[in-house]
């Protein structure tokens, strides 16, 4: 069994100890000592720690039954063992999963919301709730409160409670062990069974902040952040609105109005230059009818579009339709690749996917469509060539 340390002080750093074995399983070397500092990886929820035995890196630890070992690409040698772990990997840890627990007692206290899960990755925290109505007046109220107890620093304290000091704790949810039931205590404020690690006053979790909540399984989800990563976040954003505010040419209180004239004026350019692509694709259907050529007495229109996104090539295609029943060839040249488009009226009876669809594969064109449309990217050094082919194909047909 191994020794705990990190749960009679989740402070120390630095340790030292018995080596029992270092030994290769499974890949990597597993360290076994008599004491150790590391939580381990994936228990409860939290995140285990990362540091160096006798200068070896240990990428992580696990728990196997009793056992906490220690896994490294290289062997830790020796009897002895001096242990250091990330201290500030572990404070972030412990600021999260304790902001987890008075985020979680807050819920359940002023909202009457369960937590029936968590978990914490390297960017936010996120806490599921058996609550079936939630809103924003709720979350900042929640928010407010948790910071509330952060500000007055209530000390958190861990036991092993016996049976009849647990039968007078209001647990928050029930245990899922039996026996050596660890107790995380808020003051008086919240008490949790919990096997990780925590900080020795709210105060240290610095501020909490949800960044989002959603439904989720008939319940809502939180997700937040707290302490450092919550400073960086305030400070991401305040970047952002320092950039802004610069870029803009107005103090921080006018970025908001700003933004919004903005909107207003790029909405009314976005719908001016709809109405000039509208009647730019009327002048363009047009004048490719007028000097479109045919196949046996079909009008055929071929033309690189350079004025149109390949989205627009349907519109094209529509306006056309509307006026002349042709056959229609649109293509675009880019970088590397051309897009292409190809469409036969239903009239015509002609199956574009039976008929084109070897040369596709010929060509090698990623696409593929159905009777009376195909479309696709292809090598721009290939475009002219399967065109000609294309039309070779069509003339056979009609």
């Amino acid at each position: 069994m191994t020794n705990k340390i990190y749960l009679k002080d989740p402070y120390l750093t630095e340790y030292k100890t018995d080596i029992i074995f270092s030994e290769y399983i499974d890949g990597s070397y597993q360290t076994l000592l008599r004491d150790t500092i590391f939580y381990p990886d994936k228990v409860g929820g939290q995140a285990g720690d990362v540091g160096f035995i006798n200068d070896i890196k240990i990428d992580k630890s696990i728990q196997k039954g009793d056992l906490i070992l220690h896994l490294s690409k290289e062997k830790v040698k020796g009897e002895f063992a001096n242990i250091k772990i990330d201290y500030l990997k572990r404070l972030d840890s412990m600021q999260q999963h304790t902001g987890q627990h008075l985020l979680s007692a807050v819920f359940y206290k002023a909202l009457g919301a369960n937590t029936i899960g968590f978990h914490i990755n390297e960017e936010s925290g996120f806490i599921d709730l058996d609550i079936k109505k939630l809103d924003s007046h709720d979350i900042k109220h929640i928010e407010s409160l948790a910071n509330l107890i952060i500000y007055s620093n209530f000390k958190i304290k861990s036991y092993y409670p016996n049976d009849l000091e647990l039968k007078k704790l209001s647990l928050r949810r029930e245990p899922k062990v039996t026996k050596n039931i660890r107790i995380v205590e808020i003051d008086g404020f919240d008490y949790a069974p919990c096997g990780g690690v925590h900080l020795l006053s709210t105060g240290e979790i610095g501020i909490i902040k949800i960044e989002n909540f959603e439904k989720h399984r008939g319940g809502y989800r939180i997700q937040y952040k707290a302490g450092n990563r919550a400073y960086e976040n305030y400070q991401s954003a305040l970047d952002i609105i320092d950039y802004l505010g610069t870029d803009l040419s107005v103090p921080q209180e006018l970025i908001k109005e700003r933004y919004q004239n903005f909107k207003a004026e790029y909405q009314t350019l976005v719908e001016n230059n709809k109405k000039l692509k509208t009647d730019l694709i009327s002048f363009m259907a047009r004048f490719l009818i007028k000097n479109c050529d045919d196949i046996n007495g079909v009008p055929i229109i071929i033309s690189e579009l350079k004025d149109l996104d390949t989205k627009e090539f349907n519109l094209l295609i529509k306006e056309v339709s509307k006026r002349k029943q042709a056959i229609q060839i649109y293509y675009k040249k880019m970088t590397a690749l051309a897009q292409i488009v190809i469409s036969a009226p239903e009239s015509l009876k002609i199956d574009l996917n039976k008929n084109l669809r070897p040369l596709f594969q010929k060509y090698s064109v990623k696409g593929g469509g159905n009777k009376q449309l195909m479309q696709g990217s292809i090598s721009v050094y290939e475009i002219n060539n399967f065109i000609e082919s294309v039309y070779d194909i069509l003339k056979e047909l009609l």
